[in-house]
């Protein structure tokens, strides 16, 4: 009994320590907005121009070091952390398009996103305790 509450505890451990060693890149078009960052909700800040949302390939987020050992989805959120939209990671840099942003802003002029990974493996994805790692929020002037 003892093992399996030690092991549990390691796997938890070593899950959130690959967590926190992510970093991702955010591009606006072909410029890149924030270099690799990582966790900080009050510095990973983009600024779209409104005049930008008719563009195709508008946002980018691609992980340095992609993650294989989980399953990744993204989620757009408001301010009331209210999701709006949620895309799985398919390994690929995450593109939103312009006219997918501007759906996403309909009203708003502030939404963050979020991503969360949860083992491939069902046992390991039993005793994981989920949580939204952020991304970057994205206000539209």
């Amino acid at each position: 009994m003892k093992k399996t509450i030690f092991s549990l505890l390691g796997l938890l451990l070593t899950v959130s320590v690959l967590q926190a060693q992510q970093n991702w890149d955010v591009c606006v078009q072909t410029k890149t907005a924030l270099k690799k960052v990582e966790e900080n909700t009050t510095g990973n800040v983009v600024t779209i121009k409104k005049s930008l949302l008719s563009k195709s390939k508008l946002l980018t987020i691609k992980f340095n070091n992609p993650d294989t050992e989980n399953n990744i989805t993204f989620e757009a959120t408001d301010n009331q952390r209210t999701g709006l939209q949620s895309w799985e990671y398919n390994g690929k840099p995450f593109v939103l398009n312009g006219a997918d942003l501007k759906k996403l802003f309909a009203g708003r002029t502030k939404i963050q996103i979020y991503y969360m990974a949860i083992p491939k493996d069902p046992a390991k994805a039993a005793i994981v305790r989920l949580r939204p790692i952020h991304l970057c929020t994205i206000e539209l002037k």
